[in-house]
C-alpha cells in the first residue's frame, strides 16, 4: 500500500540522514594534531590552554580547578585542563 511504501521511504532517508552524521562526526574527530599535552604538567593553566588552542586549532581548552565537577561525556573539541588551587596544571591534558 501507499502508505507502507512511504513510511520505508521516510525510514530510509532518516537513516542516511544519521549515518551521514556520523560520518561526517567521525571525520572531524578523526585528525592528525596533538591530542595530548604531558609536557603542559607544572605550567600555568592558562598559558597551558593558550598553547593546546595553539596547537590544535579544533578544540577549546577549558580551566578547570580540582575537585570540580565536570560533564562525562567524551567531545573530540574540548580538553580539560585541570588546575591545583595555585592554577597549575595537574594532570596531562587530554581531548575528551
Amino acid at each position: 500500500t501507499p502508505t507502507i511504501y512511504f513510511r520505508k521511504q521516510l525510514r530510509q532517508k532518516k537513516e542516511k540522514k544519521e549515518k551521514k552524521k556520523k560520518e561526517s562526526m567521525e571525520d572531524y574527530c578523526r585528525t592528525s594534531s596533538k591530542s595530548s599535552w604531558p609536557e603542559l604538567v607544572g605550567v600555568k593553566g592558562e598559558v597551558a590552554a593558550e598553547i593546546i588552542m595553539r596547537e590544535n586549532g579544533k578544540v577549546v581548552a577549558i580551566i578547570v580547578k580540582e575537585g570540580f565537577e565536570v560533564t562525562m561525556d567524551y567531545r573530540c573539541d574540548r580538553v580539560w585542563v585541570w588546575v591545583d588551587h595555585h592554577g597549575i596544571v595537574k594532570y596531562t591534558p587530554r581531548i575528551g
